[in-house]
């Protein structure tokens, strides 16, 4: 009996040993060969709030963005700024449905707790926003002290009263989205939900893409990069020809003419689109810093100061400039009968004194957020007063998913 238990040991302890090295091996071979991509993905989950964006050192100059900065210092945690993004079908990459933080994603993708109904509530006027993430409201506090829930909140206090409409304001944007993408979720989602107007609140990431070398009909956005680069990663590991990459990026930033031909060609695209459903468009050229003649903090003044060009040959202030300038040209001339064109690039030269209002090159705290929608407003007061803009539209043609 001895003598088998000690046959037994002697084959089995060399048995462990071997697996337990094998274990080892497979163990960091595995590490080994996902150590980058975990790193990855943990430095998109990571940067889903703002807070992960500021540095401590300066979370009291950014809490000087928001009405109460107090408050918004304590609370940086819980705004959303990089929503989580789900592959969707021609856009690529669109916000996850949910809540995610302070913001909360419908079905349809909208930054929205409410969900659209299909055929559209009678005596009601349905305003869809579209843009990227500074219309998305990546760090609100919020989703009220968006741009569209400041309109919204606007919308029903002075004009409900004489209109006796009722009005849903749907943001559908989401961060590193161009013209293009907005062209496309006009002509393939809002087409079908019965929008009364659209109001597409762009410039910023045309120019900022223009500025790497990126030609916004044919790139990938941040997020599908990242995915470009996960599924590089799996075709690698199980031994696959890696897909060819049709996207070719140039090294020179992109001529500023040529940003705003593309841009045009958006516009004129999606206002024809909407034409077909009797529907009224507005492109609205956002602000940003910098192109904004407002006196600049400190901070502010750095931040413009390190926004460089791709080949560096031109600096970012001068590139945005001459970007914005082409595109205003263009616009301000568009004779479209269903267009209206807004430059609010200009929507926080009257501050006088050095006031925050960017959190960085392009986003805004509420207090910008809020300013924005008041001057939007103003400028559409006669547009969202006139009677074509209640004129009965088709019914949705497809239900909402």
């Amino acid at each position: 009996m001895k003598k088998n238990r000690k046959n037994f040991l002697f084959v089995l302890l060399p048995t462990a040993v071997i697996a337990a090295v094998l274990g080892f091996g497979v163990g960091f071979g595995y590490a080994l060969a996902t150590w980058k991509m975990r790193a990855e993905f943990r430095a998109v989950s990571n940067s889903e709030t703002l807070r992960a964006f500021v540095r401590k050192a300066d979370l009291k100059q950014a809490a000087q963005a928001y009405n109460e900065p107090n408050s918004a210092e304590g609370e940086m945690e819980d705004f959303c700024w990089s929503v989580p993004d789900v592959m969707s079908p021609f856009v690529g990459c669109g916000p996850e449905p949910g809540q995610h933080h302070n913001a909360f994603i419908n079905s349809m993708q909208c930054r929205a707790q409410k969900e659209l109904t299909s055929p559209k509530p009678a005596q009601t006027c349905r305003i869809f926003i579209t843009g990227g993430s500074t219309v998305f409201g990546s760090g609100a506090p919020s989703q009220d002290r968006t741009i569209g829930g400041y309109l919204q909140a606007i919308l029903e206090k002075e004009l409900s009263p004489t209109t006796k409409y009722k009005y849903e304001v749907f943001t559908l944007a989401n961060p590193s989205w161009a013209s293009t993408h907005e062209r496309i979720i006009i002509e393939n989602r809002l087409l079908e939900l019965q929008p009364d107007l659209v109001i597409s609140f762009s410039g910023v990431n045309d120019v900022h893409w223009g500025m790497y070398g990126r030609n916004v009909m044919w790139f990938r956005t941040v997020q599908e990069e990242f995915n470009w680069h996960v599924l590089q990663w799996a075709y690698g590991v199980f031994r696959l020809h890696p897909m060819m990459d049709v996207v070719a990026l140039d090294t020179r930033p992109v001529a500023p003419s040529l940003v705003a031909d593309r841009l045009e060609e958006n516009v004129r695209l999606s206002a024809f689109a909407l034409g077909m459903k009797h529907t009224q468009y507005v492109f609205c050229l956002q602000p940003a810093l910098p192109v904004t003649r407002k006196p600049l903090t400190e901070a502010e003044q750095k931040r413009r100061q390190s926004l460089n060009v791709i080949d560096k040959s031109i600096s970012g202030q001068t590139y945005f400039s001459r970007s914005y300038a082409a595109i205003d040209s263009r616009l301000a001339g568009l004779k479209i009968g269903n267009f209206t064109y807004v430059n609010l690039s200009d929507a926080f030269d009257n501050i006088n004194t050095p006031e925050r209002i960017f959190l960085d090159s392009y986003h805004l705290g509420d207090k910008g957020n809020a300013l924005l929608a008041r001057r939007l407003f103003d400028r559409l007061r006669t547009l969202l007063g006139s009677p074509q803009l209640y004129a009965p539209q088709p019914e949705a043609s497809v239900k909402p998913d």
